[in-house]
């Protein structure tokens, strides 16, 4: 299984070690909702893990770059599905700059 990096870049600040701003919170969940439609088909699985990755998002240190929340949603993913999954941000879903910041 091999697994693509993520950049550790934070949108807001272009700062790899930056904390993620609140802007990157919606990012970060769309991008869930997109990882698990595609690590499983059930929903009452896909509405489990979402709520977990909420729940971790709402009580994430607020001193983690995006792409270590990244990495842990990532890793919550893969572990409840048994499946490898990637979180890739789309260059238009973040406000701040024409890159992804997953």
């Amino acid at each position: 299984m091999t697994t693509d990096s993520i950049a550790p870049q934070n949108c807001a600040s272009g700062q790899p070690s930056a904390p993620a701003s609140l802007d990157c919170i919606p990012c970060l969940c769309r991008e869930t909702v997109s990882a698990v439609r595609a690590a499983t088909s059930d929903p009452a699985l896909q509405d489990a893990i979402l709520g977990e990755a909420l729940f971790h998002l709402a009580m994430r240190d607020t001193a983690l770059p995006p792409a270590e929340l990244a990495a842990d949603l990532q890793s919550l993913i893969s572990q409840r599905t048994k499946r490898h999954v990637q979180l890739r941000g789309q260059p238009t879903a973040c406000p701040h700059r024409s890159h992804s910041h997953l």
